[in-house]
């Protein structure tokens, strides 16, 4: 066989080779670049539900528009406390308390459910 062939059969795994480096390299990139692009939607998603607001539409609005969106729910943010009197629960107290009085009633329930009454309750005490 003469070496030409075994040149020319070189040189295609050679390309081959490199084809599989750049679709490597290629997809590398895509991957760097998609948790670039969602490291801001899920800081603002997680900044938004820490003060009592909706994870999902902000991790939304942050994929629309990544950097302003975070800026603008810092601005929502600082308003609402600057108008909200201080003698006023904050959104994200409200949401805490609600979950409280939430399990409240479901353990009540859960005590009704059993039969356990006011008037036995009051017979522990004396």
């Amino acid at each position: 066989m003469p070496d030409s062939f075994f040149v020319t059969q070189q040189k295609e795994e050679n390309s081959i080779l490199n084809i599989k480096r750049r679709t490597k390299m290629i997809v590398d990139a895509v991957i760097v670049g998609l948790l670039f692009y969602f490291t801001f939607p899920l800081l603002t998603g997680y900044c938004a539900h820490q003060y009592g607001r909706s994870f999902v539409i902000w991790f939304t609005i942050g994929c629309i528009l990544p950097i302003v969106s975070f800026f603008i729910l810092f601005f929502i943010i600082s308003w609402d406390e600057k108008t909200t009197p201080k003698h006023k629960l904050s959104r994200r107290e409200r949401v805490e308390s609600e979950k409280l009085v939430k399990n409240l009633v479901e353990n009540l329930s859960e005590l009704s459910s059993t039969g356990t009454t006011r008037k036995d309750f009051s017979k522990q005490r004396t």
